[in-house]
Formats: structure tokens, C-alpha cells, sequence
């Protein structure tokens, strides 16, 4: 009958003799019609179109209005009825921007009333709107518009860019450049203070070779949990999550315990290492801990969440950072790690629950860029898990990812709830 957005059908085609019209009013995959058009090396206005993307909730409108000329121009009857196939509706982006990434950007000021002015006329839809920041929801018949960088440019684009200033001079500050040295020794201190525990990789010591130096630790021969819930996830059984869960709490607990107490603030999925046998977790990747003691301060990299410019910037994996220490980095404590510990959770309950390996904050949402990402854990979002997944998960995730650290669970409690678990499954 036709090629779909690329040429219509010779059986199809309307003649002089034509009296009855079927209208189709579609919306095609950009990239699936540039393929199209380019292996059958027929290019058309209705390819040209397509392949640049066209408003996919402006079908309706179009078809309606098609009709409406016909019947003006022909003097044709427009019957009742529309045919409306639309399984996953495409919904409006929200982008965020901020005031202080124009002027970083740009250069220059451009005032807040005229920055919205601007995206106001180009269709954008102001949603929130702080000091600094604005939340705006773009139309879909925008599809360039995915990122700040895009809103960025459009401003400059309305406001001119024969209003740029010319700069005579431009200075360029260099960040210091990092001393990989730095992070080894930093580790090394910690690493020395580790307590001797099932649930935690045991460091061995250093080894030197020419002028380079490593650190050795014990064999575990299963990789890590987001390798072993990718590949297992279709047969993992409620007692091994709960059994590793509990593993990495001991872990937990023997840290905070210990003297000095060790804050690890970096428990994702690939710092847990698995053992082959009986799939004994093993808290690995000590390079952003610190080590507190009673009556000095802490031995290690204490790292700098900034948030000036809301900058964001960790040393940690950024889905496992707790939200206090998105606010301030001072505010790390050991609670931040059963947020952590929250978080590895969610992960297992997702996968034993759909089959399959998501990772964490990416199940059921859809964010647009990673600081849209980090804004919604700054603020304490909360997960989205499916809605069968085992009741046995749901206090360990709503208590341990508490934006208040003085609501979670200590690590003691953990392993105690835990082992009630094993025991009655």
C-alpha cells in the first residue's frame, strides 16, 4: 500500500475518479525513515519531513484540519469517526536550567525576566521557578530541546548574538592537577586500619615494582553484585537476597564498630565482591573512606560534595550518595551509609522481582540528565519499585534511604532484622 513516511502506493494514490478519501495522519521514527529513504536512495517531501521529526500530538489537529480543506475546497462530506492508535503516549520534557549556567556559558548576564520571556515565546512552559534555577517543560514538537546546553543556546540565538560583549582579555583559571599518589596513600592508611571480618576484603599489604606501588588483597573468585544480579537475576531465590543483604550489613556493622570506625561512603553494587562457594559478600574499595577516632581527626580523604553553582561533583558513585552529604559534605556520618545500604536493597528487590537488572533510580523514571538525576536524591526522591515486589524488602528500603539520618536503622539493627528474616523463610 505504501512505504511508510517515505512514498505512498500507486494503488493507493488519489485520481480524478477518486470519491471516497482515507485519511492517515502518522508520526515515524526519525532515524527508522532516514534508513528507509537512504537504502531505497528515494528521497521525498514526505521523507524530508519525517526524518526531521515531526510533533507526534499534532496528528489529531492535522488530520481534522486536512478534512475540513477538502471538504471546503471539493465541496466533500466529512463522515464521523476517528481511529486513534496511540499505545505509549510521548509526554513534554522537563528540562532544568539554571541563570548561573547562562552566564557561565555565555559570558554575560542576560536578566531572569528576559531569559523567561524567551523560552516563554518558543513554546516552553515555566513549571518552577527558584533564585537560581527553572524547571520547564518543552513541547514535543521540540525534540531538539533535551539538555540546558539547548535552552542555553536558544536564549543566546533570540537575545542575539551580536549582543555578545567583546572580551579584550580572557583568563583561564587550571584546576591542580590530581596526584594519583594522593589517593594511594590516603587508601593505604585506611586499608591498615581494617578490622579482620568475613563480610570485608582482607588487605594483605603493598607491593613495589621499579618505582610503582599496589595494593594486594585476598582472592574472590564471583565478581561483583551488579555482575552477579545481571547474569542470575532470572533464578535468584528470596533467601540468598536476604543471606547477602545480611552479609553486607555484618560488614557494615563491623566498620562502624571498630576502632577507629570506618565510614566507607561508597557502597554500590561494584564495591561488593561475591565469593564463588556460598556467595559470601565482601565490602571492597576503600578509596573514599575515612577513618574516625574518638579524640583526633579522621585519617583519609574526607571528599567535597560542592554545591555552590550547583555544581555537583563526588568522588563517591553518585546514586549511593546520601542525600546530607549532597548538602553539605561535613554532614557524612554512618548513617550515610545504611542510605547506601538502602540503595543495594532497592537494587536486589527490583531485580528478584522483575527478572532483570536495573540500575539504581532508573526503574520506572526517566530523568533527562544526571543533574536532574542528583537533584531528585538531594531532595530525598523516592523509588519507584514494582508494585508485587516481596513485602520482606520494603522496611529495609523506606527506613535505610530516610532523608533524615536519624531515622534510619544503625547497622546493629540491620542484622538483626536480617537473621529474623533467614529464619522464617
Amino acid at each position: 500500500m505504501a512505504i511508510a513516511g517515505v512514498m505512498g502506493g500507486e494503488n493507493s494514490e488519489v485520481t480524478s475518479e477518486t470519491k471516497n478519501i482515507l485519511l492517515e495522519s502518522a508520526h515515524f521514527n526519525p532515524s527508522h525513515i532516514r534508513k528507509v529513504s537512504k537504502a531505497l536512495s528515494l528521497s521525498t517531501d514526505a521523507s524530508y519531513r519525517f526524518e526531521r521529526n515531526v510533533d507526534p500530538n499534532f496528528t489529531g489537529y492535522a488530520a481534522n484540519r486536512a478534512a475540513e480543506l477538502i471538504a471546503e475546497v471539493s465541496g466533500g462530506v466529512i463522515l464521523k469517526g476517528l481511529i486513534d492508535v496511540y499505545p505509549k503516549k510521548i509526554k513534554e520534557k522537563e528540562v532544568l536550567l539554571r541563570f548561573s549556567r547562562i552566564k557561565k556559558v555565555l559570558g554575560y548576564e542576560i536578566s531572569k525576566g528576559t531569559v523567561i520571556k524567551i523560552l516563554e515565546k518558543l513554546g516552553l512552559r515555566v513549571l518552577m521557578q527558584t533564585a537560581d534555577k527553572l524547571r520547564l517543560q518543552v513541547p514535543t514538537y521540540r525534540p531538539d530541546l533535551e539538555r540546558e546546553i539547548d535552552l542555553i543556546e536558544e536564549v543566546a540565538r533570540i537575545y542575539g548574538y551580536d549582543k555578545i560583549p567583546a572580551v579584550p582579555k580572557i583568563t583561564i583559571t587550571l584546576e591542580k592537577k590530581y596526584d594519583e599518589s594522593e589517593k594511594f596513600y590516603s587508601e593505604w592508611n585506611v586499608l591498615k586500619q581494617l578490622p579482620i571480618q568475613e563480610n570485608i576484603i582482607g588487605f594483605i599489604g603493598v607491593v613495589k615494582w621499579d618505582s610503582h606501588m599496589g595494593l594486594v588483597f585476598e582472592y574472590v573468585d564471583h565478581g561483583d553484585l551488579t555482575e552477579y544480579l545481571e547474569k542470575n537475576c532470572m533464578d535468584m531465590e528470596l533467601r540468598t537476597c536476604i543471606c547477602i543483604l545480611c552479609g553486607i550489613a555484618e560488614g557494615i556493622n563491623a566498620l562502624q564498630n571498630h576502632d577507629p570506625c570506618i565510614i566507607h561512603k561508597d557502597l554500590s553494587s561494584r564495591n561488593i565482591l561475591l565469593t564463588k562457594s556460598h556467595l559470601v559478600p565482601k565490602i571492597c574499595d576503600f578509596g573514599s573512606a575515612i577513618c574516625v577516632y574518638k579524640s583526633s581527626p579522621p585519617v583519609g580523604r574526607n571528599r567535597s560534595h560542592s554545591t555552590s553553582d550547583m555544581n555537583y561533583y563526588a568522588w563517591s558513585t553518585d546514586e549511593y550518595v546520601a542525600p546530607e552529604i549532597w548538602d553539605d559534605s561535613a554532614s557524612c556520618s554512618f548513617k550515610s551509609d545504611i542510605y547506601s545500604f538502602g540503595i543495594l536493597a532497592m537494587e536486589i528487590a527490583i531485580a528478584i522481582t522483575e527478572k532483570k537488572y536495573y540500575l539504581p533510580f532508573r526503574y520506572g523514571t526517566s530523568f533527562q540528565n544526571q543533574f536532574e538525576k542528583i537533584e531528585n536524591i538531594r531532595t530525598g526522591i523516592s523509588p519507584i519499585l514494582p508494585y508485587n515486589v516481596n513485602p520482606v524488602f520494603l522496611p529495609f528500603i523506606r527506613n535505610c534511604i530516610n532523608k533524615k539520618p536519624e531515622n534510619r536503622p544503625t547497622a546493629q539493627q540491620l542484622v538483626h532484622d536480617l537473621r529474623e528474616n533467614i529464619n522464617l523463610i
